[in-house]
């Protein structure tokens, strides 16, 4: 803070000053004079130290960390271990949790500004997640939760345990916890012993009015393969403009996005899967869209294999906390 200068002697004068911290913390505001011959004393009183909180962000929003800092968008972070690496990201900045200093038994949140989204029915967040991971044996964790202004939701999470992640999309309609209120967004590092780590990386955050049309999941998948391709397909959904499709390892997700499929792409071909089991879900909606690419897999126009019958999977329930 810098004060006014040029104190009329034997007056009372008013000052004001201004200080904007980086993050949450307990801060010291010390006031020091200097005399310059008269007058030979300063005398103080009535201080008072006012909080003023900035208002809530309007939607859209996006951060990408190129402020490079987190005052920009008023992000609060816990403990050391969150900073912002200029020289990794998708694309870089990207905000880091980084093993050092070492942390047991830990849970340590980067905790975002309120978000207005008053006037708006359907919310949809997005980010993009990347693990760097050193031993799969021990359990670190990110977690990502809404407040929607009564209690955190737990959205999702993924685990070192299931080793290394490249750059993930993870997209959400989080329409239920965050339409026509405030609400906040938390990352939560978590686990055992952050040396089983190096890094974990956090991109392009983005919060918006999107999925205006959702009509649902479709609840008729089925899943078949033809050669290296997995095909999916489903009856049309009445009304839609286009589907959504996720998949994950897991049947109770996380989910990521694969991609957006036009309605004249059904059935659509999936190609170049890692591993050797996934779960799919497939979302319809039509109107607005929020974020992802448009699939660039044609429609499948082979016959496929008989298969085995698959499992349908409905979108899992959130967990709560």
């Amino acid at each position: 803070m810098v004060p006014q200068t040029g104190v009329t002697n034997g007056a009372y004068q008013r000052f004001y000053g201004t200080f904007t911290p980086n993050t949450a913390g307990t801060y010291y505001i010390g006031i020091q004079g200097w005399l310059n011959y008269e007058p030979y004393y300063i005398s103080l009183d009535d201080i008072t130290i006012g909080i003023v909180m900035p208002e809530p962000i309007a939607l859209p929003f996006t951060e990408d960390w190129d402020s490079e800092g987190f005052a920009a968008n008023h992000w609060t972070k816990e403990g050391d271990n969150w900073w912002v690496d200029a020289e990794i990201g998708s694309p870089e900045p990207s905000v880091n949790f980084y093993y050092y200093p070492r942390e047991f038994n830990y849970e340590i949140a980067l905790n975002s500004h309120e978000f207005d989204t008053t006037g708006m029915d359907q919310v949809q967040f997005s980010f993009d997640l990347c693990l760097s991971n050193d031993d799969a044996s021990v359990e670190n964790a990110m977690t990502w939760m809404i407040w929607d202004g009564d209690h955190w939701t737990w959205l999702g999470e993924y685990s070192s345990l299931d080793g290394e992640l490249d750059w993930t999309t993870y997209s959400y309609n989080i329409s239920q916890y965050a339409s026509n209120r405030i609400f906040k967004i938390r990352f939560v590092a978590s686990g055992v012993d952050s040396y089983a780590i190096n890094n974990w990386y956090i991109d392009n955050i983005t919060l918006s009015e999107g999925t205006a049309g959702s009509l649902g999941s479709v609840t008729d998948l089925v899943i078949s393969q033809v050669g290296s391709n997995i095909i999916l397909n489903w009856s049309p959904v009445d009304g839609a403009t286009w589907y959504h499709v996720e998949k994950s390892p897991n049947p109770a997700g996380p989910f990521v996005s694969v991609g957006w499929v036009e309605t004249n792409m059904v059935p659509v071909a999936i190609s170049g899967l890692p591993g050797n089991k996934y779960f799919f879900r497939v979302k319809a909606g039509n109107g607005a869209r929020s974020g992802g690419e448009i699939m660039s897999s044609t429609p499948a126009t082979s016959s496929p294999s008989p298969a085995r019958t698959p499992k349908l999977e409905i979108a899992p329930k959130l967990k709560r906390k």
